[in-house]
């Protein structure tokens, strides 16, 4: 039992799949820009991030000396009402 197939030659598949071709390559480059537009956000969003972290920190350091400085003599003061007995001139070596 023989089945007549035709064929079609190889030349003619190939230019009905040149389209194919241009629409796979669009896509591709379509998900490669899209990952770089997600990218550059994500590095612009970390980078306030890393700003933002910068000042917190640099304004609770001055806070903290702020607040350092400001308790030194409270303390001293403090400490010279709980030992009256404490002679200033051994506080006054101690800067």
């Amino acid at each position: 039992m023989r089945f007549n197939v035709k064929q079609k030659p190889a030349c003619s598949t190939l230019r009905n799949n040149q389209g194919v071709s241009l629409v796979i390559a669009l896509v591709i480059l379509l998900v490669l820009t899209l990952i770089g537009i997600s990218a550059i956000s994500t590095t612009t969003f970390e980078t306030n991030i890393a700003g933002n972290e910068r000042l917190y920190n640099r304004a609770f350091t001055l806070r903290m000396q702020e607040w350092t400085i400001s308790a030194v003599p409270e303390a001293l003061i403090s400490f010279l009402q709980i030992h009256p007995e404490w002679p200033i001139a051994q506080l006054q070596a101690y800067p």
